[in-house]
């Protein structure tokens, strides 16, 4: 491998709107041809670097950067995005805001067009489609593509221009188990192409090995990580972990969920006799790729859909917790949703005060704006004012894994062994779910619900967890 530096940071600071420093005294090189894969607690900046990395955080976010960052010895901070982004290309997190026409295809020559002209262009986007194995989505809108898809479709975009470095801002975000799969597959294509590639992702279980390097972005400082130490140590603390124990079957209580041969679909079906009862103090974990219903499943369930046949009865109070958690939100401040929601259901200061009580335990403040909580703090908070306000039978989340990191997940999947209400969530991947002591794991594909089979061992989650404390500083 080369040891030819192709991107340097050096005493590289940065904030936003003149309030504290999210980035200190950054100090990274990354070799021509290295994968680096970069790992740090939610809030600890690695979107803001990504930013900086493409460009776009000064001119569009209002990024206040000084210190150093240089592409092949040249200057970059001050470039413009689209300059920059012939020599180095990020993907977002977000892969669907990379378009601007509507068809995949016409998107594509758009943009080789504005790169190299109209010479090239068709040339271009032939080898780019053909080389990404993206012919059979040519035509496709682009809103229509799966995550997995987005993703691909977002990196051929980016190798028109043929940028030496690639960068990805979570790219696991929104994708299911086989969506990781074409991931690994491409990392792999870019390798042998001989690009840089930078990773941003805390979901690192399934990808950790593939990478040359590994760094840690803690307190707005970067240092690389003795993954060989890190790795024995996380093994050691694993055994020495308590799993998390959902209440035995016998504590629970009455039927609050009865769907009896329910079928739907749009122009197909999606769900065909689907059958289940869930009681309080239950949870249920249902299991499946994009695309096989699972949140139709759920809008059935809050009476935002009907069903072609059978019946949805639910008992009691629900609330429902969406995938895109910001819409769960209407309020300035977590202290003015706790008083709304206290107020539709008993009213009382003994309710406000016991949900003001709970954020606090968590560590949430409650005059924060749910827009300046982590993802991950928003998901949190959600089951929380839920669990303390509404006082719900049945609570029903929809990809609450997405976009958390290891240690969110465990400690999302404690707080809800400790509420008494229902539990059905959705999830596009096993990983952690055997994690989900004493829940009933279904799996929905071709319509229908049936038992999950073989999961991954808990221990193997709970290594995850540990090694990710170990990176990111998490303490116990």
């Amino acid at each position: 491998m080369s040891t030819e530096a192709t991107v340097v940071l050096e005493d590289l600071w940065a904030r936003y709107g003149g309030g504290e420093w999210v980035l200190k005294e950054v100090n990274l090189t990354v070799n021509k041809g290295e994968s680096v894969l970069v790992v740090g607690a939610t809030g600890s900046g690695k979107t803001t670097l990504a930013r900086i990395l493409n460009g776009t955080a000064e001119p569009i976010y209002g990024v206040e950067a000084k210190g150093s960052y240089k592409i092949n010895g040249v200057e970059a901070l001050g470039l413009d995005p689209f300059s920059l982004g012939l020599k180095i290309h990020v993907v977002s997190q977000n892969p669907y805001i990379h378009f601007l026409n509507f068809i995949l295809e016409e998107d594509y020559r758009d943009y080789a067009r504005k790169v190299y002209g109209e010479r090239f262009e068709k040339q271009v986007v032939e080898k780019t489609l053909t080389r990404l194995n993206l012919r059979e989505l040519r035509h496709r809108y682009f809103f229509n593509l799966s995550g997995g898809q987005a993703r691909r479709a977002a990196t051929g975009k980016a190798l028109i221009s043929d940028p030496e470095v690639l960068v990805f801002d979570e790219p696991f975000m929104w994708l299911d188990d086989k969506g990781v799969d074409e991931f690994l597959d491409m990392l792999h294509l870019l390798k042998r192409l001989g690009k840089t590639i930078i990773v941003f992702e805390h979901r690192f279980n399934r990808v950790i090995r593939f990478f040359d390097k590994v760094f840690v972005l803690r307190n707005g400082r970067i240092e690389e990580a003795d993954l060989t130490a890190l790795l024995r140590a996380a093994a050691r603390k694993t055994l020495g972990t308590t799993l998390i124990q959902q209440p035995d079957k016998g504590e629970l209580g009455e039927v609050v969920l009865k769907l009896e041969n329910v079928s739907f679909g749009y122009k197909e079906p999606v769900l065909i006799n689907i059958s289940l009862e869930l009681r309080r103090g239950e949870g249920v974990a249902i299991i499946g790729l994009n695309g096989t219903g699972k949140t139709t499943l759920l809008k059935l369930i809050t009476g935002y859909l009907k069903p072609w046949k059978g019946r949805v009865e639910v008992r009691g109070r629900f609330i429902y917790i969406p995938q895109l958690i910001h819409l769960f939100y209407t309020e300035g401040s977590l202290r003015e949703e706790v008083v709304k929601l206290c107020k539709s259901h008993s009213g009382n200061e003994a309710c406000v005060e016991e949900a003001l009580k709970a954020l606090w335990k968590e560590g949430l403040n409650p005059d924060k704006p749910p827009s300046k909580v982590s993802h991950g703090q928003m998901v949190k908070a959600a089951v929380l004012l839920a669990s303390k306000t509404v006082k719900p039978d049945l609570i029903l989340l929809d990809e609450p894994f997405s976009g958390l990191t290891y240690v969110d997940r465990f400690n999302l999947i404690k707080l809800l062994a400790e509420t008494p209400s229902a539990k059905l969530l959705t999830t596009s991947s096993r990983e952690f779910t055997s994690l989900l002591s004493n829940w009933r794991l279904l799996v929905l594909e071709n319509g229908g619900l049936k038992p999950a089979g073989a999961l991954e061992k808990p221990l193997n989650a709970v290594f995850s967890v540990e090694l990710a404390k170990l990176l990111i500083g998490v303490e116990d």
